[in-house]
């Protein structure tokens, strides 16, 4: 995730594991980063032939929400919070490793190609563009060819990704956006089998996915900010708010050419009344200097150039972000351990220096991990519970304000069978320490051999076989103001659908 980690272990083996293991995570994350990032691969056509294309017993888990093809809505991408901003996450819509809604356009399109009869999508963009890398995402998803018509020049990532994903690159000498499209367009009417996917997703198509993504937009936004390009993302968002009769301010940010040829085409007639555009500052091929807004990643060419125009209340619409930039904003850095007491090794960092605390301590005497004496698992409860305060309120005091802290614990009986409570030792040293439990659930554990103990504990004592720890979540400060600091997160939606005439 890009986050620097610092731990406290004890014992010099421990760490030392830790640091064995690192190789190990590290080549995991780089195969996920390669692997698109958790993204979606589309397959378009009858379900059990594309099915009994695929090898035997290649899949763990299977989802339906028929039709699964073709369709002509899509799902509402979210909304989330970043400090006073809300963030339009159209970058959530993902097929290979392109995102936004120019995929969401480019999909529709191919979808009715293919549904034609079509087998290779052809297209025009610049070298920096990531129109060529969304066109041959697409292509390869749905099983088709891509053919791409850039300018002549140095391969750049957008062209090494569309290549990568099997597209196949022409260029040609270097001249106005209109000449290259033009290329484009001559190769696809040369063949009875090829379609055009327009420079710039310019279909009124487009316009119309666009403009249903207005339908989550919160009541309180005072103003949408929004990168322009092509214009016709804009064009989307202006006949969404028309739509659904919001009276909200727009602010376009150019990152290119003047786009109001477009905008006059393909916008509400009176879009110059509903929009202001300014232009970015930047040449379209510079990069911004400042690509975050909290932890957000942004496209260094459209998005991250408005963050200069941004004020509290304002909500900003992403677009989209290229594969290049999701793939740089995930940077490995090395955790770093420290061998020692953590009450000790706490006291000598500076406070307030820490965004979030993780720690799963010792279950009192559960489990011996050495002969150390100051080891937790060797000490008595009633010093167990005196060591965890004192830690803990090294904790609380590393901790900014508005931070989490998360612990894994799990209580046990003492050799009179009588419980000794860890979630009631933490809650007090925590609220000591000035924190506030804020929520609690339940980690299921392996039965094992506990169903096999479980008859004779009962019968015996009434005892019952433990199968669960717990996390507990504690805040210090104000739990809104933590989660508005950390910025947004991403869900997956469960939709319920019906079965047998019931949900």
């Amino acid at each position: 995730m890009g986050r620097e980690y610092f731990g406290i272990e004890l014992r010099a083996e421990q760490i030392e594991a830790n640091e064995a293991m690192m190789p190990v995570v590290r080549d995991a994350v780089a195969a996920q980063l390669a692997d698109g990032d958790g993204s979606a691969t589309w397959v378009a056509g009858p379900v059990a032939e594309a099915l009994g294309a695929l090898p035997d017993e290649s899949f763990d888990i299977a989802f339906s929400e028929p039709p699964a093809y073709p369709t002509d809505e899509w799902h509402l991408t979210p909304v989330d919070r970043v400090g006073a901003l809300y963030v339009k996450r159209d970058d959530t819509f993902v097929v290979g490793e392109s995102r936004g809604g120019k995929v969401r356009s480019c999909l529709d399109i191919a979808m009715r190609a293919k549904e034609a009869g079509a087998r290779v999508l052809v297209t025009a963009g610049s070298r920096q563009s990531p129109q060529v890398a969304i066109v041959a995402d697409v292509a390869a998803a749905l099983g088709l060819e891509a053919e791409a018509h850039v300018p002549e020049g140095a391969f750049t990532p957008e062209l090494s990704a569309a290549q990568a994903a099997g597209a196949r690159i022409v260029q040609h000498k270097a001249g106005h956006n209109n000449v290259i499209v033009a290329r484009a367009r001559e190769a696809a009417a040369e063949r009875d089998d090829a379609v055009e996917v327009p420079f710039g997703m310019e279909t009124p198509v487009a316009v119309d996915l666009t403009s249903r993504q207005v339908e989550n937009l919160p009541a309180d936004v005072e103003r949408i900010v929004i990168p322009v390009g092509s214009g016709m993302s804009l064009a989307g968002v202006l006949w969404g708010l028309r739509r659904s009769g919001r009276d909200v301010p727009v602010l376009g940010v150019m990152v290119g050419a003047d786009p109001e040829q477009r905008l006059d085409k393909y916008a509400p007639a009176d879009w110059r009344e509903m929009v202001e555009l300014v232009p970015s500052g930047l040449d379209y091929h510079d990069h911004a200097p400042e690509t975050k807004l909290g932890p957000l990643s942004l496209d260094p060419i459209y998005e991250a150039k408005t963050l200069p125009f941004l004020r509290d209340g304002d909500l900003l619409w992403v677009v989209g972000i290229r594969g290049s930039a999701v793939r740089s904003s995930a940077e490995w850095i090395d955790p770093t351990w420290i061998e020692g007491d953590s009450t000790i090794a706490l006291a000598d960092v500076e406070g307030e220096s820490f965004d979030m605390a993780l720690g799963c301590p010792p279950y009192y005497d559960l489990e011996s991990y050495s002969d150390d004496p100051r080891d937790l698992s060797n000490l008595s409860p009633a010093e167990f519970d005196a060591a965890m305060a004192r830690t803990v309120a090294q904790v609380g005091r590393v901790l900014r304000d508005d931070s989490f802290a998360v612990f894994v614990v799990g209580s046990v009986r003492d050799k009179k069978g009588h419980i000794l409570d860890m979630r009631r030792c933490m809650s007090q040293a925590c609220e000591a320490a000035g924190m506030a439990l804020v929520n609690d659930a339940v980690l299921l554990t392996p039965v094992g051999s506990a169903a096999m103990r479980a008859a004779r504990g009962f019968r015996g004592s009434r005892t019952l076989a433990r199968v669960h720890q717990e996390v507990l979540v504690y805040v210090k400060g104000s739990r809104k103001a933590a989660a508005d600091r950390l910025g947004p997160v991403s869900f997956a939606a469960v939709r319920e659908v019906e079965k047998d005439g019931e949900e």
